[in-house]
């Protein structure tokens, strides 16, 4: 693949840095960076989206002020900003799909992880930033939104205090114990390391990837007999379903999947995602998750 170590030593090594130091990108690391954003970014379900590097070096601070980043992001002179087109509902209203959310996801992290392999520390950036701030620097047409950024550039000296009190609002340290993630032919019967075989550690990348709030909506359902594997959105309660226009939750949900995907190239376990009939896929459910606000993805078909 596009990495120089192990998939799951650059996840794992992936951290969301938000003070960066005041140094100049090399001319042929950005281009380095450009060209992969423009060659094979192929997603689950095929949405247009395109990526450009947003530099900031010579903006002053009531300019990055426009931004949204100033205070929450320090020392970052580069970004990188997508858009994805908007759809048209019968009634002329404004709206996106939420597939196109879920490959943004899946894309950006996937720039997100070559930019870590390369030596450069990111950042989620979903509803903290001015989204027509950037919308102006990449030229966003009417039909297209900007849904989440991420700042590039080389980690600098943790700003102890803003730090700690994201990390203690988002609970960072805080991961889902695999029985509450990852389930066997039933939403009752959680899915052990033995039985998910081969797919155990790309189930193990899921299980870290970033989320927003840290909420980690994923859940994962293997199907006793056949060798599918389900991917649900389980939405967290009172958790704002689309704020500031954006479905962060299935931003989470393409994030996931970009981490299993990978980890099952790196693994030669064939397979792609293919979005199965919902109702077939829920009526062989005997147990479904009690009360919760779940919903059917995308299954993965070795």
């Amino acid at each position: 693949m596009f990495f120089s170590k192990p998939i799951d030593a650059v996840i794992s090594e992936r951290k969301s840095i938000r003070t960066y130091k005041d140094l100049a990108i090399p001319k042929k690391d950005k281009s380095a960076i450009k060209d992969f954003m423009s060659g094979d970014m192929q997603t689950p379900f095929n949405s247009e989206i395109r990526f450009e590097i947003i530099e900031t070096a010579e903006l002053d601070r009531d300019q990055l002020r426009s931004l949204g980043t100033y205070g929450m992001i320090n020392g970052a002179k580069n970004f990188i900003a997508g858009t994805v087109k908007k759809d048209s509902t019968p009634d002329g209203k404004i709206s996106i799909a939420a597939e196109k959310f879920v490959d943004y996801g899946f894309a950006l992290e996937k720039i997100i992880l070559y930019l870590t392999d390369a030596g450069f520390g990111t950042c989620w950036l979903g509803g903290t930033f001015n989204k027509a701030g950037f919308a102006k620097k990449i030229n966003v047409a009417d039909n297209e939104m900007i849904p989440a950024v991420t700042p590039f550039g080389y980690e600098g000296a943790r700003r102890a205090l803003v730090d700690r009190i994201i990390r203690g609002v988002a609970r960072s340290n805080h991961r889902r114990q695999w029985s509450e993630s990852f389930f066997n032919g039933n939403f009752a019967t959680p899915l052990s390391i033995e039985e998910a075989s081969v797919y155990a550690k790309p189930l193990e990348m899921v299980s870290i990837a970033p989320s927003a709030s840290n909420k980690q909506p994923w859940r994962m359902l293997k199907d006793k007999n056949t060798k599918l594997f389900h991917l649900f959105l389980q939405r967290t309660k009172n958790y704002p379903k689309i704020p500031f226009g954006v479905d962060m939750q299935m931003i989470d949900i393409g994030i996931a999947m970009c981490h299993f995907e990978l980890t099952c190239r790196e693994l030669a376990i064939e397979g792609h995602w293919q979005k199965l009939k919902s109702a077939e896929v829920l009526a062989g459910i005997s147990t479904p998750l009690s009360g919760a606000d779940i919903s059917y993805v995308a299954t993965w078909v070795a």
